[in-house]
């Protein structure tokens, strides 16, 4: 009897041995994939208007925009550098009259406004676009816009400038949208484009119209099988100059596409336009400007090598008047 009773004794124990190896397997195995798996980072959430001035801070970055949103009128919003935002599928962010977004990141931290990413299979749709209208201002340094412009309307882009207004982007990237990078369309209505880079948009990185006055000056235009620039037809015309930039298309002659008269010029001088030969002059009259060849562009002077890569940086917006926007100067 007591042989029986031992015996079983040692059985039970050998299973409760059994019950604690598996269990503590199992556990450490679920702590390993806990390991394994991103956690979500903690995120400052925008579902609501804004109505006072308000900053969005680097210690509470990142700010995940998850519904369509108002600056509302007079407001200023402004972005400290380093802060990234994400914007939800096909969202919009207006700015209403009298509003303004500043936005200066710096060298070494640039700011990121981009689509928000699932933290786990970073599956994540384009957001709509940051629509300013009538009276609005910005100012944006250092900052990378990306995968904007959801829709299949010519007015979907990642930049809509929409009426009267005075905005600067300055050593910026705009890339991946869906449609265009920037439309500006206007009156009195002025876009100033320092040092920045297009690349990897679905359509033009520029379009322009309605008496938009639009001023770029060394940036470059990676536009791959579309038109760098586009002054679009309307009854009255955009004012447009080009300078010192790199404009780059696999489109023949036509980088820069001006659908408008005979009578409306776009000033492309001094330019590196993919070729030392310099661009294509359907005109023979050595110079493009009100013949419609090239997009009706002037653009003798231009570049023989690409100087913005090699001699000639992305200039820095500091070089111009720092008080476009009417409101302060620009320290670094």
């Amino acid at each position: 009897m007591l042989h029986r009773f031992t015996s079983v004794s040692k059985r039970l124990v050998v299973l409760l041995l059994t019950i604690c190896v598996v269990s503590i397997s199992l556990a450490t195995s679920s702590w390993a994939v806990s390991q394994a798996r991103p956690a979500a980072p903690t995120e400052t959430i925008i579902d609501s208007n804004i109505t006072t001035d308000t900053t969005w801070t680097l210690a509470n970055s990142p700010y995940h925009v998850t519904k369509i949103i108002d600056i509302e009128t007079g407001v200023t919003l402004t972005i400290e550098p380093g802060v990234e935002v994400w914007i939800g599928e096909k969202l919009y962010v207006h700015v209403r009259e009298g509003g303004s977004i500043v936005a200066r990141g710096t060298p070494t931290q640039h700011i990121t406004i981009d689509r928000y990413k699932d933290p786990i299979t970073q599956a994540g749709p384009r957001w709509r676009k940051i629509w300013f209208h009538e009276n609005t201002t910005s100012y944006f340094r250092y900052v990378d816009f990306a995968y904007g412009g959801a829709g299949a309307s010519s007015d979907d882009t990642i930049l809509h400038f929409d009426g009267p207004g005075t905005h600067v982007l300055n050593n910026c990237t705009v890339r991946a949208s869906k449609q265009q990078g920037i439309v500006a369309t206007g009156t009195p209505l002025s876009v100033t484009i320092a040092g920045t880079r297009f690349y990897d948009n679905g359509r033009y990185p520029i379009i322009a119209d309605s008496g938009a006055n639009l001023t770029v000056t060394g940036s470059t235009f990676e536009a791959g099988d579309s038109h760098a620039i586009f002054l679009r037809t309307r009854t009255v015309p955009a004012t447009i100059t080009v300078t010192d930039s790199n404009l780059d298309s696999t489109i023949p002659y036509t980088t820069i596409r001006n659908d408008m008269d005979e009578s409306v010029c776009i000033n492309a001088q001094n330019n590196w336009w993919g070729a030392a030969n310099g661009p294509y002059d359907g005109s023979g009259a050595g110079d493009a400007c009100g013949s419609g060849s090239n997009g009706g562009s002037g653009f003798l002077g231009w570049w023989s090598s690409d100087k913005n890569a090699e001699a000639n940086p992305h200039r820095a917006y500091e070089e111009y008047p720092q008080n476009l926007m009417g409101a302060t100067d620009d320290p670094d």
